[in-house]
């Protein structure tokens, strides 16, 4: 029962673990592996019964969806915090502006091998830029924690009401 309990709370503080460690989904499939294991060796030691199914066994399937939905929130937080689409829009939008532009000049010139910005603007901004991907990545952060504590709070009265369903009556 310890080790039921424990892959519960540790399914929780999954959700908890910040952004930047990469461990939160690799430690919600841990946790999932675990708990089918434990299924496995249950359904050895229950007897098979089609009449019911066993009250263990739901549990398990109840504490398994948990950690599947915690998985799939811990993959699309992490999926937003390391893919920043704004900057994938504008790499590729100058690389189709580099392309424009070198299929207007001849195949062997020089004027394609030049890395030369376009204009005295464009490297002025880039210190901007880069005060803007600061800006970017600590609002990343600070949103990703707001989701984070709402998702644990949701999570833990979720584990919660499930152990009390289902540990009740053997209290």
């Amino acid at each position: 029962m310890i080790h039921l309990l424990t892959s519960s709370v540790l399914d929780v503080f999954s959700v908890f673990l910040p952004v930047e460690s990469g461990e939160k989904v690799g430690l919600g499939i841990t946790i999932m592996l675990a708990q089918v294991v434990n299924l496995l060796i249950l359904s050895t030691i229950l007897p098979t019964s089609s009449v019911y199914f066993p009250f263990l066994g739901t549990y398990f399937f109840a504490t398994i969806v948990v950690i599947g939905v915690s998985l799939v929130y811990n993959s699309c937080i992490t999926n937003y915090f390391f893919n920043d689409y704004k900057s994938v829009f504008q790499k590729s939008k100058r690389i189709m502006k580099k392309l424009g532009k070198s299929g207007k000049n001849s195949v062997g010139s020089d004027q394609n091998l030049e890395n030369k910005p376009e204009d005295a603007s464009e490297t002025a901004s880039s210190g901007a830029d880069n005060f803007d991907n600061e800006d970017r990545i600590s609002h990343r952060r600070d949103v990703c924690a707001v989701c984070d504590t709402v998702c644990g709070i949701v999570m833990t009265i979720t584990v919660l009401v499930i152990h009390a369903v289902y540990f009740w009556p053997f209290l």
